[in-house]
């Protein structure tokens, strides 16, 4: 394992051994910003200083590292941070090009992205100077720079700036003009996307990953690790807290759906999924055995019913005080397997006077089938689970403030509101609802396809 750290000093660890041994200790008292390998020769790396160079490693001949380049040679770059601050223009952030890996990008201390090609570096082959509008009023001082920033599969930049937004840069309109580009962030073509919703200005080096190629991953000064939905409507789809004070680090493993994250505490956590949500309800519910086969109807719907439609009702109570019970004591499983074969055994039914019945005890069923699901944290489940009640009866409060309660978990606060006015136009005077709204202000966290399991390393 390759590390960096504020003392200027790029270490090589052992993990078996824990062996570790110098690569590259700076002179002065810079600190490293960034480093990455490079993929066209998996023993040398590059690393970022704060002072302004870009230095080339060898993990086989430390002595050999070198500086390749330096952004106060950059004249367009020099030119940006002149007169703004006190120090010399610096490199923050790196990222090789995964089609073309001679392709790198570097991240400024200025808004200005700069391209090199590795087998060249005396000359840039282009330089992208995005023009912000203000997203607040900036202190003395303060100004556009990149925290971080990543290609894509598709000649795409997703680029982290401190005080703004993230944008991406579409390099292929880029690079078929001149060497020079200064783009608007509202320009469409070559700047399509931007992710709002986050706070970067504590500290400097926020990182942003992507994860597969269609959600963004990155810290803010909340201590939340951030996942933003790429295409579409480019909507926040979790916020999830990671650390207690500020996330810097975010981190995808390159071949699982991990993510490391690190940030001001002493220690990186490491987050996996645990269980996807994209099954269905009915798949759940057939891999949960019935603990009673006399109450289980086999068959199709159109199978003669095995059992009068009174008796239905009967088992069907007999089912919900179970599954109550079951859901009482913790056993969610259990529970939510006694609400389905409550739901199986109605659903076969022909008695038009026990219809009314019959109904009333479906919406209990799905509604607390969706309780239970909100236990395990199943939260697009129980949102289909309160459809289908809301389907039933679409002034049923329970299943509104349930669904509410989900969306507000997956980072979708305009449902959430949406429902709770909904359900507050029909109970105003509801005092339930008033402090759902307070505790879930405090609650959006939800999961994007998984749950996540989160150890600390």
């Amino acid at each position: 394992m390759i590390t960096s750290a504020a003392d200027g000093s790029v270490r090589l660890i052992n993990l078996e051994t824990n062996a570790i041994d110098p690569l590259f200790e700076t002179e002065s008292r810079a600190y490293c910003f960034k480093h990455v390998v490079d993929p066209n020769s998996p023993r040398t790396g590059l690393v970022t200083l704060s002072d302004g160079p870009v230095i080339r490693y060898d993990t086989r001949s430390p002595s050999s590292a070198e500086e390749i380049i330096r952004m106060q040679n950059h004249p367009m770059v020099y030119q940006l941070s002149s007169g703004r601050f006190t120090a010399p223009p610096s490199a923050t952030a790196l990222s090789f090009n995964p089609i073309d890996p001679n392709l790198l990008a570097l991240g400024t201390s200025t808004q200005a992205v700069v391209m090199y090609d590795v087998r060249s570096l005396r000359d840039s082959l282009n330089t992208i100077i995005p023009t912000f509008t203000p997203i607040r009023e900036s202190y003395p001082g303060e100004t556009e720079s990149v925290s971080d920033l990543v290609w894509d599969q598709h000649n795409r930049l997703i680029v982290n700036y401190c005080r703004q937004n993230l944008i991406e840069i579409d390099y292929n309109h880029v690079r078929e003009g001149c060497c020079i580009g200064r783009f608007n962030v509202g320009d469409s073509l070559t700047i399509p996307r931007q992710w709002s919703g986050r706070v970067n200005h504590q500290t400097f080096l926020k990182e942003v990953a992507l994860l597969g190629d269609e959600y963004i991953l990155t810290g803010g000064d909340c201590g939340n690790l951030f996942v933003y939905e790429r295409f579409g409507s480019q909507r926040l789809l979790s916020k999830k807290p990671a650390d207690p004070y500020v996330l810097n680090c975010v981190a995808v493993h390159p071949h699982s759906p991990v993510v490391a994250t690190s940030g001001i505490a002493s220690v990186a956590d490491i987050w996996e999924p645990i269980a996807a949500l994209s099954c269905r309800l009915r798949e759940r519910a057939e891999k949960i055995p019935s603990t009673d086969q006399s109450t289980t109807i086999s068959g199709s719907p159109d199978s003669p019913p095995l059992l009068s439609d009174n008796d239905r009702i009967q088992l069907a109570n007999g089912l919900r005080t179970e599954g109550n019970e079951l859901y009482r004591t913790g056993n969610l499983e259990g529970a939510y397997g006694k609400y389905h074969e409550m739901i199986d055994l109605l659903s076969n039914f022909r008695s038009e006077s026990l219809m009314s019945e019959r109904n009333s005890l479906l919406e209990k069923a799905w509604n607390n089938t969706a309780a239970a699901l909100i236990e395990m944290e199943e939260y697009m489940e129980a949102i289909e689970a309160c459809d289908t009640v809301l389907d039933l009866n679409p002034n049923n409060i329970k299943a509104l403030v349930r669904r509410a309660k989900c969306f507000n978990r997956i980072g979708d606060v305009n449902m959430f509101m949406q429902d709770i006015d909904r359900a507050t136009q029909l109970d105003p005077l509801n005092e339930d609802l008033h402090l759902l709204m307070l505790a879930e202000q405090h609650e959006i966290e939800g999961s994007l396809m998984w749950r996540w399991r989160r150890q600390n390393v």
